[in-house]
């Protein structure tokens, strides 16, 4: 027993003075930290790190109000200290050595921080209005999913074109590519010849639902087309999908307002887009179908003699058929009419002396596609038919005066024209 007793003392003492002593082998760290000028910095961000594990923090402080920071009951050693603030530079101390029973004292100034700013142009993907780089013709590109978010007056290509580097609408309301005017450039739809076969302009009245891609050549020597000296517009139409889909958009009409009274409808876009297999993996429609109304006042004239007003339709539809793997056919039928009153109207030009323009335009192509020894064999036709029509409001003699015409606008003009093509490649 007494023998026990004696071992017990032993080991009891050992135990009591290793911990009193290691109350006395840890010290202090107080920090105060401030600008170039001198001025405190409170909500500075202090760390205390290992010398020999620089990525393990031991301690963390944040400056007060006076700009001090202190760490209690650190055990002494070597430390790397780094105190971080908004707005200045990250200042690191590698040699920071805290002793027993000691606070040590540090005064820090901050630098303030280099400002910088970088401004980063890019296109993440085909998504957006491309110019290609690196090739042989420059082109710039519209895909569909652009051509959705435009704010088009009208929701048709031809106002989606200006978009385009190098391409502008004239004062004359024509597409200008690259400096030459309609007549000077070529417009195809699916590779196939879609201008006004009697001037070349283009009279693109085809919705952008209809629309997959639009790419503009702005080189004047692109052999595989040729026909043009200023640039080339080639546009792809969209095919039906394997799943039904059905869209419609500006259904809701902007009402006219007289004197806080609603009198008819000022502008109004409704369109219809609906696509998806007649025949699954057989045969493929794509439909698209739009109504648009505007009526414009003109200042100067009292209502309701002061509007003009424009009334278009169109109609297009897409017929994709798969034969076999090596054999598909395309068909494609569009109709666009259109109706604009009181063409000219202002002040000086009352709407009975103003003209009347209707139009009336057909499309339809039909292409063949068939794989053969490596090679592809296309056969193509299309047939292109395009009415208009000037007429007046009366059979008047017009009558100019210094100061207003008068009477009725004098000219009658009547055109037909129509363009087949057929070609293979």
């Amino acid at each position: 027993m007494i023998a026990t007793k004696k071992h017990k003392s032993r080991i009891t003492v050992p135990l009591f003075c290793v911990l009193c002593a290691s109350l006395w082998l840890n010290g202090a760290l107080r920090i105060t930290v401030t600008d170039a000028q001198g001025h405190l910095l409170s909500g500075g961000s202090c760390s205390l790190l290992r010398a020999s594990e620089p990525s393990s923090v031991v301690a963390t402080a944040v400056t007060n109000s006076e700009g001090v920071a202190t760490f209690a009951e650190v055990p002494a050693g070597e430390y790397v200290l780094r105190v971080e603030s908004a707005g200045f530079k990250t200042f690191t101390d590698n040699r920071v050595v805290v002793k027993n029973d000691e606070v040590v004292e540090m005064k820090i100034a901050l630098a303030i921080a280099e400002v910088s700013a970088s401004v980063i142009v890019k296109s993440p993907d085909e998504l957006t209005t491309s110019v290609q780089s690196g090739a042989t013709i420059a082109a710039g590109n519209l895909q569909r999913q652009t051509l959705q978010r435009l704010p088009l007056a009208t929701a048709r290509v031809d106002e989606a074109l200006p978009l385009i580097p190098g391409v502008v609408r004239s004062t004359t309301g024509e597409i200008s590519i690259k400096g030459a005017s309609e007549q000077q450039s070529l417009l195809l739809i699916n590779g196939l010849n879609a201008s006004d076969p009697a001037s070349g302009n283009f009279r693109l009245n085809l919705p952008t639902d209809s629309v997959e891609t639009v790419q503009v050549f702005l080189h004047p020597y692109t052999a595989e087309y040729g026909q043009f000296t200023g640039g080339v517009t080639q546009i792809e139409t969209r095919r039906g999908g394997d799943k039904w889909k059905a869209e419609l958009n500006d259904f809701f009409p902007d009402f006219r307002f007289k004197n806080g009274k609603v009198v008819g409808i000022a502008e109004d876009l409704p369109r219809v887009n609906f696509n998806g297999p007649l025949i699954k993996d057989r045969l493929y429609l794509s439909q698209s179908l739009s109504y648009a109304i505007a009526k414009n006042p003109v200042r100067g004239l009292s209502f309701p003699v002061n509007e003009t007003k424009t009334e278009a339709q169109n109609y297009f539809s897409q017929f994709d058929l798969i034969l076999s793997s090596r054999h598909t056919q395309s068909y494609t039928v569009g109709y666009f009419p259109e109706r604009n009153q009181f063409i000219g109207l202002d002040f000086f030009r009352p709407q009975p002396v103003t003209p009347n323009y209707k139009q009336k335009d057909f499309v339809f192509s039909a292409r063949d596609h068939y794989a053969l020894n490596g090679g592809l064999l296309q056969i193509a036709i299309s047939l292109k038919r395009f009415n208009a029509n000037v007429w007046g409001n009366g059979t008047s003699e017009q009558t100019l005066t210094p100061t207003i015409e008068e009477g009725n606008y004098f000219a009658t003009q009547d055109r037909r024209s129509r363009l087949l093509e057929f070609f293979t490649i």
